[in-house]
């Protein structure tokens, strides 16, 4: 679960599906996502998404690839903040 969730955030920023707002957009579906599966992603919207943007930032930067090393620093994140319904 958290992988998949991981992996939502992750791929829209570093796709630039849209022409803006892609980390929002991760964001929410994520937690779309995780709603749909019984859990919560708590976030302080003050400290904390500012980790969590920087990461995603971190993410667009790599074009080639999904950086394995980002994506287990997110994988984290998100299992610290994962909280059950």
């Amino acid at each position: 679960m958290i992988e998949k969730t991981a992996c939502i955030i992750a791929v829209i920023p570093w796709a630039q599906v849209f022409f803006d707002g892609n980390r929002r957009t991760g964001i929410i579906a994520a937690g779309t996502f995780l709603r749909d599966n019984g859990y919560d992603l708590d976030i302080n919207p003050e400290d904390e998404n500012l980790e969590l943007r920087k990461l995603l930032s971190e993410i667009k930067k790599h074009y080639a690839d999904l950086e394995p090393s980002i994506m287990k620093q997110l994988s984290f994140y998100i299992s610290k903040r994962m909280k059950p319904l």
